[in-house]
């Protein structure tokens, strides 16, 4: 009898393993901080600015999700699959940053968090929450029953690492992990995917979702990346930093690429 899993299967192992192995790049690359053979910038305006390169430059930015919007190659029902995927990380979003105020041990800081998560939660107005927004675009845009949504295996573990790490991460590694691995690809990644709905056929007037949050993100990530630099004191601040950012945005690609994977 053959035994073998099939290929989805196959490919979810492989994330895993891949997920392992990041973890296991942080530990060795603190290690080689410790031992003197990696130098981190010397300032922390030189540090934010590596920081800030090093995530512009991620490999992220090449997945074949990004290349298929770029490309105009993919259609609407590829984009109703894919975004109602996206739905279970967006629905979650307020969840990542709860994870990351409990464990944020000053005030001071925390306080910073209440505007974002007031915002996203749509303020007095519930029927503005940025999640009731994002459905509207499934529902209005995309034609997506959104209470009919099935959730695949791999979506439901990058939610998973997602929030795991949010919740059991100090707050300098999920601020980091928020700020510059999360809010500040946004209006770059939003932008990668208006061009490919537009491609798609999808009329702008459906788009609201992704414009608002080209707009504001940037305020919220300049806020996680405050609370970032806060403790840039600490010992192993860069490369603690460095690596959070590598997981968040090495989740987001292979979730991406199991994405592309499905509706290929």
């Amino acid at each position: 009898m053959h035994n073998a899993l099939p290929p989805f299967k196959r490919t979810i192992l492989k994330f895993n393993r891949e997920v392992g192995q990041s973890v296991v790049s942080i530990r060795q690359d603190l290690a080689s901080v410790e031992s003197g053979a990696c130098e981190p910038p010397s300032t922390p305006a030189e540090a934010r600015m590596a920081l800030n390169q090093f995530m512009q430059s991620h490999p992220f930015w090449q997945n074949s999700l990004f290349q298929a919007c770029r490309s105009g190659s993919l259609s609407q029902s590829d984009f109703q699959l894919i975004f109602a995927q996206y739905s279970l990380y967006s629905q979650n979003f307020t969840r990542y940053l709860a994870g990351l105020m409990a464990n944020m041990e000053f005030d001071a800081l925390r306080v910073k968090l209440i505007d974002n998560l007031w915002e996203e939660s749509g303020g007095t107005n519930p029927d503005e929450r940025h999640t009731e927004i994002f459905h509207q675009f499934l529902r209005e845009g995309l034609n997506v029953d959104t209470s009919q949504i099935q959730y695949l295996d791999s979506t439901v573990l990058f939610v998973k690492e997602y929030l795991d790490f949010c919740l059991r991460s100090s707050a300098s590694l999920s601020s980091a992990f928020l700020s510059l691995g999360t809010e500040a690809i946004v209006p770059r990644m939003y932008g990668i995917f208006v061009e490919g709905l537009l491609k798609a056929g999808i009329p702008e007037t459906h788009l609201y979702f992704f414009k608002l949050h080209m707009e504001v993100d940037d305020a919220h990530a300049e806020t996680l990346e405050e609370i970032m630099m806060a403790y840039s004191d600490k010992p192993y601040w860069f490369i603690q930093c460095q690596q959070s950012i590598d997981f968040a945005l090495s989740l987001r690609m292979r979730f991406f690429e199991q994405l592309y994977l499905y509706i290929s």
